[in-house]
């Protein structure tokens, strides 16, 4: 007699393990006032704590140029919590204040969680 026998073995993950680097997208931003703007994008916490903020600086820079591949932002806004550990995208904005009245300005949207750190472009 020959006995066949399937095997499976499951395992549990920890949910730290399932976990993924959140995703951000970063939106158009408006001008407030002559020196102030409103940046604003959309990040998914790809179901954990995140925090985000905006990264800027002048158009001419290295950064801006690089599309952030080169050099280093030259501002950036305080990191807040985004208040949500769900895996939907949820709107966000910062109002920027301190900009040179007829300046260009570029903007990226960066999210951070347990598992990493996404950059909106």
């Amino acid at each position: 007699m020959i006995v066949t026998c399937v095997c499976v073995l499951f395992v549990a993950s920890p949910a730290a393990a399932l976990a993924s680097t959140p995703m951000a997208f970063t939106s158009e931003s408006l001008p407030t006032g002559a020196t102030t703007e409103e940046f604003s994008g959309e990040v998914d916490p790809a179901g954990q704590t995140t925090k985000y903020e905006f990264a800027y600086g002048l158009a001419s820079s290295e950064w801006c140029t690089s599309f952030g591949g080169s050099g280093s932002a030259e501002h950036s806004t305080s990191a807040q919590a985004l208040g949500f550990t769900d895996e939907t995208f949820h709107g966000v904005s910062v109002q920027v204040s301190g900009l040179t009245a007829g300046t260009e300005y570029c903007e990226e949207l960066v999210a951070a969680n347990g598992s990493g750190t996404a950059q909106g472009g």
